[in-house]
């Protein structure tokens, strides 16, 4: 155990003094290079500094990730960087836009409140004329409330702040040239077809997670001549501190390996440095129970059930006892002596929760449902996501007789399963705020793969050889 100690500590040691060399080097170009290399999707990235940095930000003013962006990323690196952000907005996200009656209409993913905030977002951007105070302005004017009146009070309040007619803004809605500019992002989404929001182009390269939570440092490593707002705190890594930091991460290491790590059993070396916290998780014999708990048209659900759960059950489905519960956020309610469910997005994410339901239903096969399942919300951009067009094309795909999961959904049973998940999520986390939210051994665990992977090894008496770095 010492010896496989001390090769990592040393490894770290030397990944720690390198990237601490690379980061306080003012003027180096690394990170620049960096950012394209790790981002297979990069389109360009410049390899000069240049005065102005673009940026094109795909969202939507409801979405809990694009307001998040907004409010702790874009506002705080425009207030001070200003003009050498040169930022693009397109409030429209996974929309659908249709023309009825010589006009258009707009089904949004959080609801009517969310088309009615983007076409505000593009009014902005129209009457600003100026994107950077318009992107403060949108920032300002972001709240996950459905209440169409604190909306209203923010458009003034943020108007006067930011220096923006709110009496202009509301000409524009009124006048009904809102859903034209709204069909325009529209258009401008559709060509992309992102699939998931908050989406963010940084000079052309798309950001990753990594950069979108640092967006202000990432930004200022592109620009030349060095700007005073680039030698902040928040901008501009102190050497002292990165080094005290570097020190308490491998103690922090060491303490995880001498803590649970048993000098007879190897198999959870894979995660043991990466993921120390996650070990700290009761042990349940070689079974884990895994539960996950989701909706079928939530866009961070379906990035998380189509690639952490689905390569969770590649890698170690033998050894989970798993339960997915098809509902999310929906909400039950008593009308005329009958339950009636709705769900977050919709009819249709009811429908194509029934779907789900009845596939795990039917094909009693976990490692199959889940593969159906996943093949069915991959093609959620493509129209042929949790309905009757993806399930007939994942059961082609697969050998899956589609027509009897369709059929279920559409019947009693389907209602019958759906309430059943609903009763079941309530029950089981009445407190969650929001989805996707998954407990292993009862424990909250986030999304990310390795997580997942380090805390169900980490359970396991006797993890299996798949627990071993791959």
């Amino acid at each position: 155990m010492c010896v496989k100690l001390s090769a990592v500590l040393i490894q770290t040691i030397l990944f720690l003094i390198i990237n601490v060399s690379n980061i306080s080097e003012a003027q180096d170009h690394r990170y620049a290079r960096y950012f394209a290399q790790r981002n297979h999707r990069a389109l360009q990235v410049p390899s000069h500094f240049k005065d102005t940095v673009s940026l094109k930000v795909y969202y939507e003013s409801h979405c809990p990730g694009s307001v998040k962006f907004f409010k702790e990323q874009l506002a705080p690196s425009l207030e001070r960087l200003g003009r050498h952000l040169d930022v693009h907005m397109i409030p429209y996200g996974h929309a659908k836009t249709d023309y009825e009656n010589g006009r258009y209409t707009f089904e949004c993913q959080h609801g009517d409140i969310e088309c009615y905030g983007n076409m505000l977002h593009a009014c902005a951007i129209e009457v600003a004329q100026n994107n950077t105070k318009a992107a403060l302005f949108n920032a300002c004017i972001m709240e996950r409330t459905n209440d169409y009146n604190t909306l209203n009070y923010l458009v003034n309040s943020c108007g006067y702040q930011y220096n923006i007619s709110a009496n202009a803004i509301w000409e524009t809605m009124n006048t009904g040239r809102a859903a034209i500019l709204l069909k325009g992002y529209g258009d401008e989404t559709h060509a992309l077809r992102p699939r998931y929001v908050p989406y963010v182009v940084l000079d052309g390269a798309v950001a990753d997670s990594v950069t979108t939570n640092h967006l202000g440092y990432f930004a200022c490593r592109l620009l030349n001549p060095r700007l005073s707002a680039c030698d902040t705190v928040i901008y501009r890594s102190n050497k002292f501190i990165m080094i005290l930091k570097c020190l308490f991460s491998l103690l922090a290491i060491s303490f995880a390996y001498s803590t649970y790590i048993d000098p007879g059993n190897n198999a959870i070396e894979l995660y043991a440095h990466h993921n120390y916290e996650s070990l700290q998780i009761n042990k349940s014999g070689d079974k884990v129970d895994v539960r996950l708990y989701y909706e079928c048209m939530c866009p961070y659900c379906i990035d998380f059930y189509t690639n952490t759960l689905t390569k969770t059950v590649e890698k170690l489905g033998a050894y989970i006892d798993l339960k997915t519960y098809p509902y999310g956020n929906a909400k039950r309610k008593e009308e005329n002596g009958k339950t009636v469910i709705e769900c977050q997005h919709g009819e249709d994410e009811c429908y194509g929760n029934k779907l789900h339901a009845c596939a795990i239903d039917l094909l009693k096969n976990t490692t199959r449902s889940v593969a159906y399942i996943s093949c069915m919300m991959s093609g959620q951009w493509q129209d042929a996501g949790s309905n009757d067009k993806g399930a007939n094309r994942c059961g082609k795909k697969m050998g899956i007789n589609a027509k009897e999961i369709i059929k279920c959904a559409k019947g009693k049973k389907g209602e019958e399963l759906l309430e059943y998940y609903g009763e079941e999520t309530e029950k089981d986390v009445p407190d969650r705020d929001g989805v996707p939210w998954s407990l292993i051994n009862g424990k909250y665990v986030n999304g990310e793969l390795d997580k997942w992977l380090a805390t169900i090894c980490a359970a396991l008496d006797q993890p299996p050889p798949q627990c071993k770095k791959m």
